[in-house]
């Protein structure tokens, strides 16, 4: 995924949306302490679902945003805001805007987590990567009896799917972020 790194800057049109349920990327709960808004499928896809970005607009207005949901109708580059984040850096009379961003740090303090689905089982699987500073891009379990490492399909709702499940545990996993920082971890 060498479209993204720290320096790259994209490009795209700003809107805004009043959300009514939950987003795509099943993070509701971590925010709503952080500016929102949903990504362009594109970027979504590519694993920037939970991205924490810069929107920056024309006159150089910035604020900070945690993607928490899928915007399919936008184009590369654009990004769905809510309203209250749009209005901060732009009248909302304006209702879209040229805008760039780019991909910063999720300021979050301790080790990263993982939200399996309550459905979880041993035959079958989801986990979710949760308090990690840049986006992910594959998680892994170690497969107890062959000692490899098994990439897990990412879904469109931000959870990695162990169809065959992942045994009774504990689990070593390997998630790797975007920018190729990898992380071992066991858990219980």
């Amino acid at each position: 995924m060498n479209e993204y790194s720290l320096d790259k800057v994209h490009s795209g049109e700003g809107t805004f949306y009043d959300p009514t349920s939950g987003g795509a990327a099943n993070i509701d709960d971590i925010g709503k302490d952080y500016y929102t808004a949903a990504m362009n499928n594109y970027d979504y896809m590519n694993g920037l679902a939970g991205a924490y970005v810069e929107i920056t607009d024309k006159d150089g207005d910035k604020i900070k945003v945690l993607i928490t949901d899928r915007l399919p109708e936008g184009k590369v580059g654009d990004i769905d805001l809510t309203r209250e984040a749009f209005k901060k850096i732009e009248p909302e009379v304006t209702g879209r805007m040229k805008i760039t961003w780019k991909i910063i740090p999720f300021p979050t303090e301790g080790p990263i987590q993982y939200l399996f689905k309550p459905t979880s089982t041993q035959y079958w699987a989801e986990v979710q990567v949760r308090n990690h500073r840049y986006p992910i891009a594959k998680l892994e379990y170690l497969n107890a009896s062959t000692n490899t490492y098994v990439e897990l399909p990412r879904q469109e709702y931000n959870y990695f799917t162990a169809q065959s499940g992942m045994g009774v545990g504990p689990y070593t996993f390997r998630v790797t972020d975007i920018f190729g920082h990898q992380v071992i971890d066991t858990i219980a």
